[in-house]
């Protein structure tokens, strides 16, 4: 189940908000390079499991692109939605309430139904051992915040792309 609050927003925050949003061009440009059309999903679908308050900046920023894109801000929500959206890739915050990100990707890498969906840990945490805990919990890539939204659309695709190979190269 989710839930939408509306909160007044200070003009610090409204305008780091408004520097996210994408401008028209950016999205034409990413519909026009990716092959999509407006309202036709053709890239693939992505969970975003994160608890930031841009998540549905992201969101639209990834559906600009063509993703057909799922959110929560919830741990054990997210192994739900990974088990019953059975989605392309997973991005995933490390600081998540109920289960973290590392818990999540365990979890993830173990189900059998879910072990073979790439899963880019995605946090503005950037420590050595932040990368080793990724590394441990079997994530595929690990990107700190913020990023360039086109490096973050290249990066998907790279795993994406290597995750379909890997498993032609098993069924062959």
């Amino acid at each position: 189940m989710s839930y939408a609050v509306n909160l007044p927003m200070s003009d610090i925050l409204a305008l780091r908000l408004r520097a996210l949003i994408i401008p028209e061009n950016r999205y034409k440009e990413g519909i026009d390079k990716m092959g999509a059309c407006p309202g036709v999903k053709t890239n693939g679908k992505i969970l975003v499991i994160d608890d930031d308050y841009a998540i549905e900046l992201l969101k639209l920023n990834l559906e600009s692109y063509g993703f057909d894109v799922v959110t929560t801000i919830d741990g054990e929500e997210g192994l739900e939605k990974a088990s019953s959206e059975l989605p392309d890739t997973i991005i995933l915050d490390v600081r998540i309430p109920n289960l973290n990100g590392w818990q999540v990707c365990e979890r993830l890498k173990k189900n059998p139904k879910t072990k073979h969906i790439p899963v880019i840990v995605f946090t503005a945490y950037s420590q050595k051992t932040d990368f080793e805990k990724s590394k441990k919990s079997e994530a595929d890539l690990f990107l700190n915040k913020p990023i360039d939204p086109d490096e973050l659309v290249q990066k998907i695709h790279e795993t994406i792309n290597k995750y379909k190979k890997k498993s032609k190269e098993i069924s062959d």
